[in-house]
Formats: structure tokens, sequence, C-alpha cells
């Protein structure tokens, strides 16, 4: 059940409910046995069904700051605490009696009041056969209890909106609690209405490069425009609060305070709206900044890294490098340069031994010679270092095999920590993490800020940040 429709169900519940029970209330003195009776345990029946929303509800609403019932709560539980208590002055809680004549004392035996209802011809005949009589006299004789009944239902709910009430008053005060809430609501947005609204998003962007009207400018230029669109549909002639929020979209911590401090007058619905919008502006300047990324690197005489993002990641993850593998052994430089070229960041069919070198100059600010670098792969026999093994060593004795296998692993396992490629064809030992780097978190020398843009890079030579 959507949130909507749940909050369509309680607000037609709780107007049900109070509804036949203020009937209930000014009619009761007047209605027949059997009708007390059976409005007793339509009442009962209302309450039940309120009640099996409201634990919904309740329930939902652990994953939410905003209040998802659509209710106003306080009122609520008014409403709800005054019938009852007017309900109880009628004298609904106790057993139904029938005062036959004016002289007489009731009647509290169910049988006995049907059989006077029936005398009386308040009922048709074909309501005085058995099945009738048999049905009405249950709903009399179970009325007190039904009452009974009805209470604790009530009293259910009123505890669920009391323990709701003091959630949204927690939210205000506890970081802790307010943080996993916002991500409990980031991801339901996720699971249940990202996959529909990014499809919407990839339509709308592919409509803007198709229009004619965008004829002439790039694709980079037109998804820009595009997001200008998005930024200012999202900003202006919107509730205030929601206009805030996303304005600050980037800034869970700000937001979900907000939306605690704010929560009575921001719905579920604008905060759904706000993570469209936040996801929207996410998946654009993803596609847009990827699309510069994956350009082909200038520099080096752009023979060296196949794109700029493969250039990013390799100066990225030098401290991991400088920590597990250093550069004492300056033949290491040349298991970097392999492993870089097996995992696709450098280019295979290039002569850039030498460029290497002037990379690992700038970044590592070593002086290695590019025959350093070739000097192992002369005994690959052109085979891609990653395929060597044990049992394929081509050219190279096991004992040297075992001297370079170890600074490979480790150079192949920190690049492919991160980029996760299992489609490259290499020697079953490259299957699993270097023990060491599988244990560690081999990045966390870098900033927040840097493992972020690691971690982005990553999901772009992964071709993950395209849209289409």
């Amino acid at each position: 059940m959507s949130i909507e429709q749940l909050q369509d169900n309680l607000k037609s519940s709780v107007d049900h409910f109070v509804s036949l029970g203020k009937v209930l209330n000014l009619s009761y003195s007047k209605l027949w046995p059997s009708e007390q009776g059976t409005l007793m345990y339509a009442l009962l029946m209302a309450g039940r069904r309120l009640s099996n929303f409201m634990a919904q509800a309740h329930k939902l609403q652990d994953s939410f700051i905003p209040d998802i019932t659509g209710l106003n709560l306080i009122e609520t539980r008014g409403e709800l605490l005054n019938l009852m208590s007017y309900l109880e002055q009628r004298d609904c809680d106790i057993d139904i009696a029938y005062y036959f004549r004016d002289d007489t004392e009731p009647i509290f035996d169910p049988y006995e009041i049907v059989t006077e209802e029936n005398l009386g011809n308040l009922f048709p005949a074909k309501e005085q056969a058995q099945h009738y009589v048999s049905a009405r006299k249950l709903m009399i004789e179970t009325s007190k209890n039904n009452f009974s009944e009805l209470e604790e239902c009530i009293k259910t709910v009123n505890d669920r909106i009391d323990k709701m009430l003091d959630d949204g008053k927690k939210l205000k005060r506890d970081t802790e609690l307010r943080m996993a809430r916002f991500k409990a609501m980031e991801e339901y947005y996720s699971k249940t209405f990202w996959e529909q609204d990014r499809a919407q998003l990839i339509a709308r962007a592919k409509g803007e490069i198709e229009d004619k009207d965008n004829k002439g400018k790039s694709q980079v230029e037109i998804l820009n425009l595009l997001l200008r669109d998005i930024v200012a549909e999202n900003l202006s002639n919107i509730n205030n609060i929601l206009a805030d929020i996303n304005l600050h979209r980037t800034d869970r911590t700000y937001v979900a305070k907000m939306v605690a401090d704010k929560r009575d007058n921001i719905c579920m619905d604008e905060m759904l709206a706000h993570f469209k919008y936040r996801e929207e502006c996410k998946a654009l300047n993803n596609h847009i900044e990827t699309l510069w990324l994956s350009v082909k690197c200038d520099k080096y005489n752009g023979k060296l890294f196949v794109s700029e993002a493969a250039h990013e990641f390799a100066i990225l993850i030098r401290d991991a490098v400088m920590l597990y593998v250093s550069f004492e052994n300056k033949m290491n430089a040349a298991f970097l340069f392999y492993a870089m070229r097996d995992l696709g960041l450098v280019f295979s069919e290039e002569n850039n031994a030498t460029l290497m070198t002037d990379f690992m100059k700038e970044v590592y600010n070593e002086d290695i010679s590019a025959d350093t670098i070739t000097k192992p792969l002369r005994k690959t026999n052109g085979q891609a270092f990653c395929m060597i093994d044990e049992n394929n060593l081509r050219s190279f004795s096991q004992r040297e095999f075992r001297k370079y296998k170890e600074p490979y692993w480790l150079c192949y396992s920190i690049i492919n920590k991160l980029l996760a490629i299992e489609d490259v064809k290499c020697a079953e030992y490259l299957k699993q993490l270097h023990p060491t780097i599988a244990s560690k978190d081999v990045f966390e020398t870098l900033e927040e800020e840097n493992k972020s843009r690691l971690y982005f890079l990553s999901s772009v030579l992964r071709g993950e940040t395209l849209m289409f």
C-alpha cells in the first residue's frame, strides 16, 4: 500500500468512525435494543479498521521524519477520547435493557428483549424468523463486551498517536535518530520511486537532445540547460520549506534537521519531490562530468592514460601504492605500470614506457628509467603480465616470477579493489585480492573529499555514471 493510499484510508476511517460514533451517541437512548447492539458492533468494526490502518502508519513512521498519517494527530486524539467518553455517559458500557412499559423494570435478557420487540411489531414477520432472532439476540448480548473491546481498540489507537507525537519530539532533539531516519527515507525513495523517476529524466534528456531547437549545441550544453531548468522548477513557486531544503540538497544534516523542525509544515509528497530533485541533479551532473572525464587525456602526448578519469584515478591511488608497494625497489614502478595497463587505465598498444617515467617523476617524485620499466616485460613474450602464473611462466624462471608476483599482485589489487573489474582475462590468483589489500581500508589516509572522488572515478571507469 502506498503512503497516499494509507493516508486516504486513515482519513476516511477516522471520519467514518467519528460520524458513526456521533450517531450512536445522539440516538442511543431512542434506538431499539437490536439497533443499539447492531450499531455498537458496526462501531467496533469501524474501530478495528481504524486501529489496523493506524498500526500500519505507526510502523511506516519509523522510516520517515515528516508525519505520514496526513492527520492532525492532536485533534484526532481529542476527538476519539471525547467520543468514547460521550458513549460511556450514554451507558453504552453496560448491558442493553428494554423498557417495554414506563412503569415496569427494564429487561436485560436478550431473548426476552427480542420477544418484546417482536410483540411490539417493531420488526416485520420475515425478520422474526429464527435466524434473524438469533442474530439480533447475539448483537444485544455481546454489546457490552463489544464496547469493552472498542475501548481497548481506541486506547491502542491513541497510544500509537502518543508514540508518534513523542517520536516527532525526539526527531527534533536526537541527531543520531534523525539521521538514521533520514537514511531510511532515502532508501524508501530509492527502492520505490527512483527507477521510474530516472526513466522519466532520461526520456526528458533525450527529448531535449533530439529537439530541433537545440541543433548545433553539444550534449553537454543541452544537458546543462536542462539542469538549469530543473533547478529553476524546484526553487521557485513552491513551499518555502521545500525550496529551502532543495537549495541545501547536498547537506543531508541540514535537510534532516529542517524537515524535523518543520515536520508539521512539509508533507510526504513534498519530501519525495525533494529526493526526486536531488537525485535528478546528481544524475545529470554525474552524466555531464562523465562526458568530460571520458575524453582522452592529452597529457603525456595523449599516449599514456586512456581518459581524464584514468589519469585522475592514477594520481589519487598514490598514497595507497606508496604505503603498500613503495619504490625502494625501482622495478616496482614496472608492475604498477603493468597493473594499470592490464586493467585498462593506460594504453597497451602504445610505446609509452618513457611516458610512464614522466608520470612517476611528477606524481611519485621518483627517477626511474624506461629500461627499468620495460625490462620485466621482455620475458612475457608479448603476453599481458596478468596472464602469467606458475603454470604459464613464458620466459621467466620460477624464482623470477615469485619475485615479481608479489608487487604486481599488490598493485593490481589496489586498483581492482575499487574498479572491481571481473571480466579481465587473468591468472587464477588475480581473481582474489591480495590478502593484505583485502583485509584493510587501503585508502584510509585519504581525506574524505578525495576518497569520495576516487569512488566516483571508479564508477565513471566502470561506465555506471552515464544515464544513456
